[in-house]
Formats: structure tokens, C-alpha cells, sequence
């Protein structure tokens, strides 16, 4: 299912991509960041762990904290974005924190032991919060995808 997903995410994304024109300057495609942010998250359900620490609730509530925060700090970048190599340089800094955080939360959650009841609702309440964060990224990266 996830493959599909992938799958189809990557033929939908890759429309977007950059093509050259003479008549104008050259231009970052925002889309390769939107496709590269998108498959960060998908990596949740696919990478795979390292078992030499001990993982629990805690650990991945912490985690899905720390992708939070680095969600609240990338759409703040790109909304903030106005064009220039600078401020997409920070886009794509506060892109990898992203990413880093998601890969760790994918290590601890494959290498948790099983969740009580209380825990496993405590999570999924804690991913719960992420989804309008992730609406919200993508919409300001959407937003942005026309600024030179």
C-alpha cells in the first residue's frame, strides 16, 4: 500500500518539474521539496530500526514533538520566503531537521516495545496534532511554488 502510494505521489509530483525557459531566470523548483518532504514522512512506515536501545512510548512521544517543532519551524521559513538563494537555503536547512526528526522517530517507533492501551491512545493523539501541520506546510509551500 505504501509503495502505491509512493508510487503514485511520485508520478503525480514529477509534473512539476523544473523546465527551462530563456525568456526567464532559471528558478528553484519548489516541487522537488514538496515531493522530498512528502516521502520524508512516508519513511515512518518503511525504515527500519536499530534495537540497541531500549524505545518506549516516552521516546516516541518525544520524537513526535521533535516533528512538530521542526514542522511549526518549516513552515514559518517558507512562509516567510520572498525569493533569493538565502532564505532557501534556510528552507531547505529547517527541510533536513525535518526529515532527520521523522528518521528518528521511525528508528525509535520500529524499536518501542509494544504500547499499553494508554500509550498506544497517547500517540496516535500526538499524530493526530501533526495533520494540520502538514496541511499547513504544504499549503505555504504551494503558496510559494511561483516566487523566483
Amino acid at each position: 500500500m505504501v509503495i502505491h502510494l509512493l508510487f503514485f505521489l511520485n508520478q503525480y509530483l514529477s509534473q512539476y518539474t523544473f523546465h527551462y525557459n530563456p525568456q526567464h531566470k532559471p528558478a528553484y523548483s519548489k516541487m522537488v521539496l514538496i515531493k522530498t518532504f512528502v516521502c520524508a514522512l512516508l519513511t515512518l512506515s518503511v525504515a527500519t530500526c536499530s534495537p540497541l536501545v531500549n524505545r518506549d512510548a516516552t521516546t516516541v512521544l518525544k520524537d513526535l514533538t521533535s516533528i512538530s517543532t521542526a514542522l511549526d519551524t518549516l513552515t514559518a521559513s517558507v512562509t516567510a520566503y520572498t525569493g533569493g538563494l538565502i532564505p532557501a537555503l534556510t528552507i531547505s536547512t529547517n527541510q533536513g531537521a525535518l526529515d532527520n526528526a521523522v528518521k528518528k522517530t521511525t528508528i525509535d517507533v520500529n524499536a518501542a516495545t509494544a504500547f499499553t492501551p494508554t500509550e498506544s491512545t497517547n500517540v496516535v493523539a500526538a499524530i493526530a496534532v501533526q495533520v494540520p501541520k502538514i496541511q499547513a506546510t504544504l499549503a505555504a509551500l504551494i503558496v510559494k511554488v511561483n516566487v523566483e
